[in-house]
């Protein structure tokens, strides 16, 4: 698969142009061939925002950028916190507007639910989630994928899934370890804003990973150094 770019006129984390140079396609993206040891992590918002200070201070403390995937309505309910996570210089993508499931929904509806969600990250937050769309439930199929390219968003999916959000009373440690067991370089690894087992374990992930020689990156960034075909 090829580097994906974005459409012209899209934002970047803090104007930057790895997001500009990024190219849209219908063909998702869950990982990316890299010679370096570079991860992406990436955080879901669609619940609660009560862990979302944790983890920004976890990732300030390291001075690391990271991509956040937002919902609409959860930027609406929590326009402080989408505005902090911006702030910070992390990277926005879109989530869809409600968290539904994209193959049940007509192409329309899908228009709709990521056309609201750009709309109130440009007015909470001044930045754009052009190019980035994570589906939600991991949902998706090629019609959704088409559909979603043609409004200017190339689809992330993961590589690792921490399970934070699916597992009971999943413990940070179990975290740590699920995705450090499964870690390659290239790796997306799916967690979420509203876990706090995830907020906890977020200093000893980094300090893992950083013993290992891996650096953290956004999801454009990580994409931008890609050597060809994933």
């Amino acid at each position: 698969m090829q580097t994906p770019e974005s459409p012209d006129g899209s934002r970047g984390v803090n104007g930057s142009s790895d997001r500009a140079r990024l190219t849209v396609t219908s063909r998702e993206v869950d990982r990316a061939k890299v010679s370096e040891r570079l991860v992406a992590l990436t955080f879901d918002a669609g619940s609660s925002a009560e862990p979302v200070p944790q983890i920004l201070r976890a990732l300030a403390q390291r001075n690391l950028r990271c991509t956040f995937f937002l919902t609409g309505q959860w930027i609406e309910r929590y326009p402080d916190m989408a505005r902090l996570i911006a702030e910070a210089g992390h990277e926005l993508g879109n989530h869809s507007w409600s968290h539904p499931a994209f193959p049940a929904l007509s192409d329309d509806k899908i228009r709709e639910e990521l056309r609201r969600t750009e709309e109130i990250a440009l007015r909470v937050c001044g930045v754009s989630t052009k190019p980035l769309f994570r589906p939600p439930f991991g949902a998706r199929d090629e019609r959704v994928r088409s559909a979603v390219a043609e409004e200017g968003y190339l689809t992330i999916y993961w590589t690792i899934d921490s399970w934070d959000s699916v597992k009971k009373d999943i413990t940070p440690q179990m975290i740590t370890d699920r995705v450090m067991r499964q870690m390659r370089p290239g790796s997306i690894v799916l967690m979420h804003c509203g876990s706090e087992a995830t907020a906890q374990a977020l200093p000893q992930l980094l300090n893992a990973l950083e013993a290992q020689g891996y650096r953290v990156v956004t999801v454009s960034e990580l994409l931008q150094s890609a050597d060809g075909d994933r």
